[in-house]
Formats: C-alpha cells, sequence, structure tokens
C-alpha cells in the first residue's frame, strides 16, 4: 500500500509525522527524512506526489522530548 492509497482510503495524515526511508548496507543504516509536519495545519497536501506513491513499510510512533516543537510523540511512517 503506497502512502497516496492510505490518504484514498480515507486515513488523513494530520499533526506531528515524519515520512522516512532507510540507506545504507547492513554496516552503515541511516533514515532519510522526506517529508515531516508538527501541527495540525500540516496535513498530507504539503506531501510531494512521488512521496505519495511510496510504498509503506512500517508505520509508528516514536517519542521526541527534545524538540520543543513536537507535542511529545511523531507518526512515523517507513517507506521503501
Amino acid at each position: 500500500m503506497t502512502i497516496q492509497d492510505m490518504i484514498d482510503a480515507g486515513v488523513r495524515i494530520q499533526g506531528a509525522y515524519r515520512i522516512i526511508t532507510w540507506n545504507g548496507d547492513e554496516c552503515e543504516v541511516e533514515y532519510e527524512v522526506l517529508a515531516e509536519g508538527s501541527s495540525l495545519e500540516d496535513e498530507a497536501c504539503d506531501i510531494e506526489d512521488d512521496i505519495l506513491e511510496k510504498e509503506i513499510t512500517f508505520i509508528y510512533t516514536v517519542v521526541e522530548v527534545s524538540l520543543p516543537h513536537y507535542p511529545g510523540s511523531i507518526l512515523v511512517i517507513e517507506v521503501e
């Protein structure tokens, strides 16, 4: 399922979110942030079309208390 499929099914991405993809090999794996939002005004309409067409691999939340502009937890959507 792509992010666009999820949106078409009626799921809204709103608030604190981050869309990431993993890069690297087995020894050095890092993630790249493709898109993120931190307020109720940041919605999926702000995400570029090429990102919306990426396949979702995982969806989960993380807590980031060190960043004051996030409300505590962030929805993370991992894509291929």
